[in-house]
């Protein structure tokens, strides 16, 4: 099986979509009018199309063969996550 990594527009859309259910959550939850819980949908959404990212990168990793060993591999995926993750 060959995996390659491209670009999604549309995982993009969804996690936006995602997260914008969070925040719409959290905004709305002192309002007693509108009470949708819609922001737990939102979380388990967006983790979900995380976790499927993070496992094509990481088996697209391993299909390409890198002779680096494996434990400096993982070191160097989450440092790319936190340097990613750290500007916010």
């Amino acid at each position: 099986m060959s995996i390659s990594i491209r670009h999604i527009p549309h995982l993009d859309t969804l996690r936006t979509f995602a997260a914008l259910a969070v925040v719409c959550e959290h905004f709305f939850s002192d309002w007693s009018i509108i009470q949708t819980h819609i922001g737990k949908y939102g979380v388990d959404l967006f983790f979900t199309i995380s976790g499927f990212l993070i496992t094509s990168i990481l088996l697209y990793q391993k299909e390409k063969g890198n002779k680096v060993s494996r434990l400096k591999q993982i070191k160097n995926f989450f440092v790319r996550r936190v340097l990613r993750l750290f500007p916010p």
